[in-house]
């Protein structure tokens, strides 16, 4: 579970009695400058050594809102509780020149930006709300594209979204099968050597393992 705050500087304290002690984390509005990431870092670093939790107990989420805070989270990713940038489309929407769509097109470039600076950082990336909460094609449509894109999950505005969402992001058979070969290749017994899984368009799968350099369908395996 995760609260929201307005400004750091009307950040309400956290006590034992303080109904955020069971918040997970804090997502954070018009997170576009690294220096408001870095101050509510150190807000919830004091206040977690005032409760005795762990320092990183609470997380937050930067809600991306303009095109400078779009740059910045692939420059400057921020400190180590940034549990996973969101970009927000309500803020971007707001940029001159953007025109809004159902189809969403035009944060593309945006969304991309964020997954790839997601990924370097080694967090999740989940996508902005989908505010026309009666056009549930077009949330289907649209929460599909960015799972394709790369992102882990999508925020939401209305309890009438968890179904379609869950659904969208939940493994498929195919997607459990590939990752449990996947596994069991890669905790098989280490013998020096690289490893492969390759899948036939029929389905199957064969693994090997390389020592230099191998070839499976055409395409040469080196090992590092």
């Amino acid at each position: 579970m995760c609260g929201s705050i307005r400004s750091t500087r009307r950040m309400a304290p956290i006590s034992p009695g303080n109904p955020a002690r069971a918040a997970d984390g804090i997502r954070l509005p018009k997170a576009d400058n690294p220096e408001l990431v870095e101050k509510l870092d150190t807000l919830l670093t004091e206040q977690e050594e005032k409760l005795g939790l762990d320092i990183g107990h609470f997380k937050i989420i930067p809600s991306i809102e303009s095109a400078q805070g779009v740059l910045n989270c692939v420059e400057r990713p921020g400190p180590p509780r940034v549990s996973w940038p969101s970009p927000s489309g309500g803020g971007l929407h707001r940029l001159d020149g953007i025109d809004r769509t159902k189809s969403g097109e035009e944060l593309f470039s945006a969304r991309n930006q964020v997954v790839w600076a997601a990924k370097a950082a080694g967090v999740q990336a989940i996508d902005s709300i989908f505010s026309d909460v009666s056009d549930m094609d077009a949330l289907r449509a649209e929460t599909m594209l960015v799972k394709r894109l790369g992102f882990t999950g999508k925020s939401l505005v209305n309890p009438r979204q968890i179904e379609i969402i869950h659904d969208v992001f939940r493994p498929t058979a195919e997607e459990i099968q590939h990752a449990w070969r996947s596994w069991k290749l890669s905790s098989g017994p280490g013998d020096g050597h690289g490893r492969h899984l390759h899948e036939g368009e029929d389905g199957r799968c064969s693994c090997g393992s390389a020592r230099g350099q191998n070839y499976s369908g055409g395409h040469r395996l080196r090992h590092a």
